[in-house]
């Protein structure tokens, strides 16, 4: 089957279950969506980690030396998720994760403040049990979950950065948690097909 992308990502996966229209508009017509202010802020965050070099913003640079950083930086990390008539390639690509999987950090930069329920909830049934699934599908062990969250605040004009507080949560995900993310991901990837050759074909 023709798919514009040969492998099913989380955000491929939650943007198509909220509006197959959009999913369509941004991977099969190339239309881009919109980033919020948070948004570009945690981008430049990640790339500065992913490359070792400095933002230029002195508070984002001090919070950046603060954060957990294991050997593998925002890498793209394929797994092959068993389905019925072949393999679903399955992309994860965790902040940061351990070179032999047995961990990962997840980064987070917002002015709503994440709470520990915010990030079990992403363990059990989010983006990070997502992760954990690809982890699973490789190494058939289960990784040891934190967040690291980067406090900010709104200033004038509505720009945002960093208070100059991080905090680390600890949460975890269950075998039963990554068997119901299987079982979505082989849903959604069933459905993109069929969108795919309605709308390709």
């Amino acid at each position: 089957m023709l798919t514009p992308r040969t492998y099913l990502s989380f955000s491929s996966m939650t943007l198509f279950e909220r509006s197959p229209e959009q999913w369509a508009d941004q991977y099969l017509y190339g239309k881009k969506q919109r980033i919020s202010r948070n948004m570009a802020l945690g981008s430049a965050l990640a790339d500065s980690l992913e490359s070792g070099e400095a933002t230029g913003d002195p508070v984002l640079d001090l919070m950046a030396s603060k954060l957990t950083k294991y050997e593998l930086r925002d890498v793209a990390i394929m797994a092959e998720l068993p389905n019925k008539k072949k393999p679903i390639k399955i992309l994860i690509k965790p902040d940061t994760c351990r070179q032999d999987m047995s961990a990962i950090v997840e980064y987070k930069s917002s002015v709503r403040a994440w709470t520990q329920k915010m990030c079990d909830e992403s363990a059990q049934k989010g983006q990070t049990c997502f992760y954990a699934m690809g982890i699973w599908l490789n190494k058939k062990k289960i990784p040891d979950i934190k967040f690291q969250i980067v406090e900010t605040r709104y200033e004038e004009y509505g720009r945002v950065v960093p208070t100059g507080e991080v905090f680390t949560l600890n949460t975890k995900c269950s075998v039963s948690d990554i068997l119901k993310m299987t079982a979505r991901a082989r849903r959604a990837w069933a459905e993109i097909e069929k969108l795919c050759e309605k709308e390709l074909l």
